[in-house]
């Protein structure tokens, strides 16, 4: 009975002392004292160095796992590309009402119409018409090219003058009742209502988008310090928290050291036997 006895006992010692050894490794979370100094091996070896552990980690992270170009063939890949577009399209925009201190978006494009010169437009074209249809024609000969653009200058003066007076406030109303319709409306909708071809702005904006990412992937890495966030998120844990990370990762790894004391131990067992 003896020679089972003592390389169990072994064993079990190997296995304790093991399993003892990996709890001292996050336990106790915070120093221990007894009569104001501090008693050893408080805390564990992990809260202790939890910020050189943070450190570590985030700098192999940031060095050899988080490669630029790796990551930038993600952000390009059809599928992420297409996530996004779905998402653009799906969106639904919603329109805030006007108030009464705020100019609506009728009111901006109503006064830069105001502002063109469409009078000297308006009269080129309108003379051009005109003389092109009457072109040919004998009542030209009694009417003449400078009785025409008169015509057509008086015509364009008139629309001018409307559309900074009374216009304005047509045009304003007008594109804001246009606007408003859309508000709800899913993206796709909206160009599908005014006839826009979906498939040619998805594919401008997977081009744009793939162009941004090309142009300016040096400067968001430039401004993204990996390294950093990684241990800042670290340091933010909870000992408990990290405790049960680092064991969700390397529970079987752990337990392998635990199993192992327990070989370990049987076998100075049978040794000293």
């Amino acid at each position: 009975m003896d020679y089972i006895i003592e390389p169990l006992i072994c064993a079990f010692i190997g296995c304790f002392t093991n399993y003892i050894a990996i709890k001292m490794l996050f336990r106790p979370y915070n120093s221990k004292k007894i009569f104001g100094k501090n008693i050893p091996f408080t805390p564990g070896i992990i809260p202790k160095r939890k910020k050189e552990v943070a450190k570590s980690i985030g700098n192999v992270v940031s060095a050899e796992l988080i490669d630029k170009s790796e990551i930038l063939s993600h952000l390009r890949s059809d599928s992420l590309v297409n996530k996004i577009i779905d998402f653009i399209m799906s969106y639904r925009i919603y329109i805030p009402e006007k108030k009464e201190d705020n100019r609506s978006a009728g009111d901006f494009i109503a006064d830069f119409i105001s502002k063109l010169n469409l009078k000297e437009a308006v009269s080129t074209e309108l003379y051009n018409y005109i003389n092109q249809k009457i072109s040919g024609n004998i009542a030209f000969k009694f009417i003449g090219d400078k009785m025409i653009y008169g015509i057509a200058e008086s015509i364009g003066e008139t629309l001018q003058n409307y559309i900074e007076g009374d216009g304005k406030v047509f045009i304003s109303k007008t594109i804001d009742d246009e606007i408003y319709k859309l508000s709800g409306m899913k993206t796709e909708e909206i160009l599908l209502k005014y006839e826009i071809d979906i498939l040619e702005i998805k594919h401008v904006l997977g081009e744009k988008y793939r162009s941004f990412l090309d142009e300016n992937i040096d400067i968001i890495f430039e401004n993204i310090d990996i390294s950093a966030i990684i241990e800042k998120k670290i340091m933010s844990m909870d000992m408990r928290e990290l405790e049960k990370l680092i064991l969700s990762i390397m529970r079987k790894e752990l337990n392998a050291i635990v199993y192992l004391g327990a070989v370990i131990g049987f076998i100075i067992g049978l040794f000293n036997l």
